[in-house]
């Protein structure tokens, strides 16, 4: 991606959509993590995904009405058809996979997200192999997870961060030269170097603090709870307003709105 943009940039002077450019890059990423596959060949499967976010984050705005989630409107059934779909290209992935482990005999599902499922489901008992861990609804629902859970909050998270990066040239700086000492100038970071990147850690908690992902949480009690003075019988739905958090000068100080990553100099805890 990088490489793409160094070459647009020299060629002319050209504006480009980088929430786009994450987008692809996310994708790719968690395609190759979850499926082994690249975004060109996940394509449908994230074009469908995209889809349901898309009914989904509008379902944020109606009113909830018992039931109506059952009724055969046009965008239920549009939810039901997609969901549909969806289940059908993860399975179609799924049986290639085994029918390939069985002409091979070789048991393995291979080592990404998926194959590490697969192969926990399994277990060998003598010369036989039984499903005994994870049924393949089990497996399907982790496969949607995984992707909704890591593609549109990181790639918001890297087009805040560049965003706020732009606008707080200062700590643009801060951060390149922190990375440039830890990696190197021509090094690739890897897990030891990424855990030593502290000015970068307090970059990128300060975008999610300023511009979170996701702006409410939704949650159910499943048993009576004590939340401080409240106590809340098993069942009951809340919403818990994430964005309003982030902003609260009475947790953060006066400067809330501000972007300012020195508050988490000394970590998350230390940070309100």
């Amino acid at each position: 991606m990088l490489e793409e943009w160094s070459k647009l940039v020299l060629s002319s002077e050209v504006e480009f959509e980088v929430l786009k450019e994450f987008r692809n890059l996310t994708a790719d990423v968690l395609a190759h993590t979850a499926f082994g596959s690249s975004y060109e060949e996940g394509n449908q499967f994230f074009n469908i995904q995209d889809q349901l976010i898309i009914l989904a984050a509008e379902s944020f705005r109606r009113v909830y009405v018992p039931g109506f989630r059952f009724l055969p409107t046009i965008k239920n059934m549009k939810y039901w058809k997609l969901e549909k779909e969806l289940r059908r290209c993860i399975v179609q992935v799924i049986e290639a996979r085994e029918r390939i482990a069985g002409k091979e005999k070789s048991g393995n599902y291979g080592g990404d997200l998926l194959g590490l499922m697969m192969s926990a489901r399994k277990k060998q008992v003598g010369d036989n192999v039984h499903d005994v861990r994870m049924s393949m609804e089990e497996i399907v629902d982790e496969c949607k997870i995984f992707y909704f859970a890591g593609h549109e909050t990181t790639s918001t998270l890297l087009t805040w961060t560049m965003i706020l990066l732009g606008m707080h040239q200062d700590w643009q700086a801060h951060g390149r030269k922190e990375v440039l000492e830890v990696c190197g100038k021509n090094a690739y970071p890897d897990a030891d170097s990424v855990n030593r990147l502290k000015i970068v850690g307090m970059i990128l908690n300060e975008a999610l603090r300023l511009y979170p992902p996701a702006v409410v949480l939704k949650r159910q009690t499943y048993k009576p709870m004590k939340f401080g003075r409240l106590s809340i019988p098993a069942g009951i739905g809340l919403l818990l307003p994430i964005l309003a958090i982030h902003h609260d000068t009475s947790l953060w100080g006066n400067d809330a709105k501000e972007f300012n990553p020195s508050r988490f100099s000394e970590g998350i805890a230390k940070a309100a």
